[in-house]
């Protein structure tokens, strides 16, 4: 039987911000600008440049060649380096987005998420925010927003990082709500804004 801390572990890795954020940005690709852009090639190479081998190059580069004390990165001060530095590759694939004139949808949520990842990277120059939270949250948002809130059930996921990450006791309550609640301020303001 797998204990208590051991499960709490196994949700952290499966549901990380480096795992969902992934997987919610597969999904608008495949589900909604793939079909609608008969596969822009051009555009989907740069996204996939600015958005990920930038992002992801700096993250494994500062996991595997610089002093950090751990993978997922716990120390507030090791991170916000980090996050500032995968700043310009998210905002170069907004602006991607716009040059190749993605549809509403798609900017929508690619905006909101830039706009989340820079408000959580400023907030962790004070508070520790949790990216746990902040990554589940936009894999919730980016779901029910491509495919209307038929998959509003998936809070259940928010709900598991939540006990995982209080279970390791490596975030508070209150870093918790900071990770989901900027999220679902961003997206849904900004829904409301560019999807009318």
């Amino acid at each position: 039987m797998v204990n208590k801390h051991k499960l709490a572990k196994i949700i952290s890795r499966i549901l990380s911000p480096f795992v969902v954020i992934p997987i919610a940005v597969g999904y608008l690709l495949t589900f909604y600008t793939i079909p609608t852009n008969s596969l822009n090639t051009g555009f989907i190479v740069l996204f996939v440049l600015t958005g990920f081998v930038m992002t992801g190059g700096v993250l494994i580069y500062s996991t595997l060649f610089s002093k950090v004390s751990d993978i997922e990165i716990k120390e507030r001060t090791e991170r916000v380096p980090i996050l500032f530095s995968m700043l310009p590759g998210i905002w170069l694939s907004v602006i991607v987005s716009y040059w190749y004139n993605q549809p509403p949808l798609f900017l929508c949520i690619v905006l909101s998420g830039a706009i989340t990842f820079t408000i959580l990277t400023i907030i962790t120059l004070y508070e520790k925010a949790s990216l746990h939270a902040g990554g589940v949250t936009v894999l919730y948002l980016t779901l029910n927003i491509i495919f209307g809130w038929t998959y509003w059930y998936s809070a259940v996921a928010i709900c598991a990082v939540w006990w995982a990450r209080r279970t390791l006791k490596v975030h508070s309550y209150q870093q918790l709500a900071i990770g989901t609640l900027v999220p679902i301020v961003i997206f849904l303001t900004l829904q409301s804004l560019m999807l009318q």
